[in-house]
């Protein structure tokens, strides 16, 4: 996001020196109410005096220069701490970036980029839009942009570096593969770039499957047309599609209106998706359905994980409530917190949270909320005590299903889980960083699967000249008990019998945890490798892996089954 903290501090000071400073006059409680006989109000009013008087005691008579401005931002930002992780101050810059996030529109280039080993990589491209239509691919390295060479001091900056209004030009210099070559300067001009919210459509036996990432202003259409299309490329003489897959696994939601508009794809016109409740008793709103469906009869499948929040959330309890189809994967996120902006001076905003979402059973959406000041795993999609015991609430066929915050699945299958080795190659993008090198001395993608001795040999070269070294957690244990055992002991701590038994054995057990992850890691290899010739061809190839997409498929094979859960 744009770091515009000094800008804030500036208009913060322009407004203290034109007397904000004495905000015991401003906001004082006569001055705010008058004669107001709301309790709440008065109290409100005097505890901003209180504020103003302390901020103007300090900022004339504490012994040291004080940055009046930075403890009046440490005050609005402690106010919000001590609220839901959710209700947040936004500077110009977050406000600007809200608004592409759930408009789904930005003025770019059109492409993804990430920091491995102190460089910067593109890691996909839009098709059709500035940098692919200069042939920048997957893979490129980033050498500079504008002139100004990239470095471990600007590398942070990398969004800022190229982001700028539609219509305005920049130059990239980039690096293809990882084989020496001279490096290749490309002029592009930005232009308005719509991120589709469908990531990934295709017919997989014999069922639609599609992804979707996020949902923003245009997702129903998005959606629509993805389903409109795989209806066409059925076969002809073939079976009808078995159903739909909509993976909305990881999905962190957006717009409600579009929550519901997709829902409405599924569902017959007029049906509730949701509830709305805020402060006040009255406030309760319902919404329905506006359009006619695409189809509301099509056997249905929703994947959730726990990075499904919100709109997210909202789609799947509204599916499940009205028994459209079935949820299978993991307890979503329990984000049901209805966010509104409020416009501030000097381009800030503040979004807060105004009101909580139920579905359409009365199921309260949001978890149990805990401050920001909480334990992290409160805001990880886990539940805290008093949501084990979740009231039971019914659907339209009078199914059971639970409160408690986020949306139970009919069917859990646990997302397959990366191995501390895999995610340490991840972290270090080397699964991407090899499919470069790949990529570079090969010109036609590879038949699947790979040679894997000849690919585990180049992966473990690969890793050997990259200085790749895993650490172990009972390593990491290790040496700080070594460590401990010099000081204590130093004429024998280092050499201490136990401790060569001790590292013996780990060194095993961590050869042991390598050795059982060879084959999935050739596995992640050669997907890796595929993306960089075809992002969608490796996607497809990617869900026959996938634990929670077959059992999806599985389920719409058997229409028995299906039908049995839905009227359970």
């Amino acid at each position: 996001m744009t770091n515009s903290r000094p800008m804030r501090h500036a208009i913060c000071r322009a407004v203290v020196s034109a007397g904000a400073i004495a905000l015991v006059t401003f906001f004082s409680a006569s001055s705010l109410y008058g004669s107001e006989p709301d309790k709440e109000f008065a109290e409100t009013g005097k505890s901003i005096e209180l504020f103003g008087n302390v901020v103007r005691e300090l900022s004339q008579k504490y012994v040291d220069t004080v940055d009046v401005s930075k403890l009046i931002y440490i005050g609005i930002d402690g106010v919000l701490e001590s609220l839901d992780p959710y209700t947040v101050f936004l500077d110009a810059g977050q406000s600007e970036e809200l608004e592409e996030i759930t408009s789904g529109q930005y003025a770019g280039i059109g492409l993804s980029l990430a920091k491995f080993g102190g460089a910067a990589y593109v890691t996909s491209v839009v098709d059709g839009y500035p940098a692919w239509k200069a042939g920048i691919r997957t893979g490129a390295r980033i050498i500079a942009i504008n002139g100004v060479a990239l470095t471990k001091n600007n590398i942070d900056n990398l969004k800022e570096m190229i982001k700028g209004p539609a219509g305005g030009s920049l130059t990239i210099k980039i690096e293809r593969g990882s084989l020496p070559r001279s490096a290749e300067t490309v002029k592009l001009v930005r232009q308005a770039v719509h991120h589709s919210t469908v990531s990934f459509a295709g017919i997989i036996d014999g069922a639609a499957y599609i992804i979707m990432d996020s949902f923003s202003a245009k997702s129903a259409e998005e959606l629509s047309a993805a389903l409109q299309k795989l209806m066409k490329e059925s076969a002809p003489g073939t079976p009808p599609l078995k159903g739909v897959v909509l993976d909305l696994r990881g999905n962190p939601g957006g717009l409600l209106t579009s929550a519901i508009e997709v829902t409405g794809l599924f569902v017959e016109k007029g049906s509730e998706v949701l509830s709305i409740r805020g402060k006040q008793p009255d406030s309760r709103q319902v919404y329905t359905t506006q359009l006619e469906p695409f189809s509301a009869t099509i056997p249905l499948v929703v994947l959730l994980d726990s990075g499904s929040a919100s709109a997210s959330e909202i789609v799947s309890g509204a599916i499940q409530d009205l028994d459209r189809g079935i949820i299978i994967g993991e307890r979503s996120f329990g984000k049901g917190l209805v966010q509104s902006i409020v416009q501030l001076p000097y381009n800030y905003s503040v979004k807060l949270t105004t009101a909580k979402y139920y579905t359409p059973s009365g199921r309260l959406i949001q978890k149990d909320l805990h401050p920001k000041t909480d334990e992290p795993k409160e805001r990880e999609g886990q539940l805290s005590e008093p949501a084990k015991s979740p009231k039971v609430y019914y659907t339209a066929n009078r199914r059971s299903v639970y409160g408690g915050g986020g949306i139970m699945p009919d069917i859990t299958v646990p997302a397959a889980m990366l191995s501390e080795y895999e995610k340490a190659l991840l972290k270090e993008g080397l699964f991407f960083r090899f499919a470069i090198l790949y990529h570079s001395e090969h010109a036609l993608p590879p038949m699947l699967p790979l040679e894997r001795t000849a690919l585990m040999s180049a992966f473990g070269k690969f890793l050997e000249d990259q200085n790749f070294i895993y650490t172990t957690k009972p390593e990491q244990e290790f040496e700080k008990l070594r460590s401990t055992l010099v000081k204590e002991t130093p004429a024998e701590g280092s050499e201490a019998p136990a401790l060569t038994g001790m590292k013996e054995e780990i060194a095993r057990r961590k050869q042991m945890e390598i050795s059982r992850n060879r084959e999935h890691v050739a596995r992640l290899l050669e997907l890796e490798i595929l993306r960089h010739y075809n992002e969608s061809l490796a996607k497809s190839a990617g869900l026959h892996d996938d634990p929670v997409v077959q059992k999806a498929l599985e389920l719409l094979s058997d229409k028995k089954k299906y039908s049995g859960i839905i009227s359970h």
